[in-house]
C-alpha cells in the first residue's frame, strides 16, 4: 500500500527523511513531510493529478515536519490543492498550528481534518501514542482498508520501545514499518532489541525505515530484516 519518498534518519538526508505516501486516483495521503521531502514530491510530480491531500504527522521533529509549510504554500498557491492535516488529537493540532503560524502559514491555506475514516482513499487510520522523545508527543499510525480488517499495516514513526498494543496483535498485521538504530539509543529502537521482541514467525513483516547511512546490507544480511525501498 505505502510507497516511500525517503527512508533516512535525521543524519542520513541523502536517502531522504523518512516519509511515505498512498495515492488513489486524485487523492493523496502523506505521512510526515520532513525537511527535504517537499523537494522530492516536487521532483517526482506526485501532486500533478491530485485534488485533495491528507497529511499525517507522527511528531514534530524537523526531519518529520520541516517542509510542511513549503508543501502547503505550493499546494495552495501553485496547484490549487486542498490540504487537510489529520492531527492525532487536539494537543497535536495546537502544536502543528503553532509551528505553521511561526512560518507565516495561514489558516486559509490548509485545514485540520478530524475524520479518521477516509472513504476517498478507502482506508481508516488510528493513532497510537508512542515513546520517542520525552519532551514531545509522538504517534504511530495503523492504516486499514475499509471493510477488510485483515488488511492492515502499522507505521511506527520514531520509537524507542515497541508499542504493546501492536505486539499483542501481530497476527493481524500485513506489514510493520519501523525505525531502527544500530546502537543503543534513547530515542530509537535498537535493532537487537527489536529482533528479540518480535517472534520469529512475524519477522518477515518488519520493514526497516529511518535508517542510518550505509546500513541497508547489514540490516538485510546480518539481521535478515526487510528494508523499505524508495519509489
Amino acid at each position: 500500500m505505502l510507497k516511500f519518498l525517503g527512508r533516512g534518519c535525521c543524519f542520513n538526508p541523502m536517502e531522504g527523511y523518512t516519509s511515505a505516501f498512498y495515492k488513489k486516483e486524485d487523492k493523496l495521503l502523506l505521512i510526515d513531510v520532513g525537511g527535504n521531502i517537499f523537494e522530492r514530491i516536487y521532483q517526482k510530480n506526485i501532486l500533478d493529478d491530485v485534488t485533495e491531500c491528507y497529511i499525517v504527522i507522527t511528531h514534530c521533529h524537523c526531519d518529520h515536519i520541516g517542509s510542511l509549510s513549503d508543501l502547503i504554500h505550493y499546494c495552495y498557491y501553485a496547484k490549487k490543492i486542498n490540504v487537510n492535516i489529520i492531527p492525532a488529537n487536539h494537543s497535536q493540532q495546537k502544536e502543528i498550528k503553532t509551528i505553521l503560524e511561526n512560518l507565516y502559514t495561514t489558516d486559509n491555506e490548509y485545514c485540520f481534518y478530524d475524520n479518521f475514516i477516509l472513504t476517498q482513499l478507502n482506508i481508516s487510520i488510528c493513532f497510537i501514542p508512542t515513546n520517542h522523545y520525552a519532551a514531545m508527543s509522538s504517534y504511530g499510525v495503523i492504516i486499514k482498508k475499509l471493510h477488510d480488517d485483515n488488511n492492515r499495516i502499522f507505521y511506527t514513526g520514531d520509537i524507542c520501545s515497541f508499542p504493546n498494543e501492536i505486539l499483542k496483535d501481530l497476527h493481524k498485521y500485513e506489514k510493520i514499518y519501523t525505525d531502527v538504530a544500530l546502537s543503543i539509543n534513547p530515542a530509537h529502537i535498537y535493532v537487537e532489541d527489536l529482533i528479540k521482541i518480535i517472534p520469529k514467525e512475524h519477522l518477515h513483516k518488519i520493514y526497516c525505515m529511518h535508517i542510518e547511512e550505509n546500513t541497508e546490507e547489514l540490516l538485510k544480511n546480518k539481521y535478515h530484516l526487510n528494508v523499505v525501498t524508495l519509489d
